[in-house]
């Protein structure tokens, strides 16, 4: 973690992201829980963690662009 940006490197294409605090926070979320989750249990725990300004809105599109980086699926 760089100045609140993550720097997240993926394997399969060899491709490296950064990734904004928001952003780096869901990512590390998804990354290290295996169970599925929710809109409203990412938001808690966002929150839980100080990430006040993030919301169903702002999730959503948290989840588009890291959807179009290949670095999760939403299923």
């Amino acid at each position: 973690m760089i100045d609140d940006q993550r720097l997240v490197y993926h394997t399969g294409s060899g491709d490296t992201h950064w990734l904004g605090a928001e952003s780096g926070f869901v990512f590390d979320l998804l990354w290290k829980c295996k169970a599925p989750m929710n809109h409203e249990f990412l938001i808690a725990q966002a929150r839980q963690n100080g990430f006040n300004q993030l919301d169903s809105l702002l999730l959503e599109e948290i989840l588009k662009g890291l959807c179009a980086l290949h670095l999760v699926k939403i299923s």
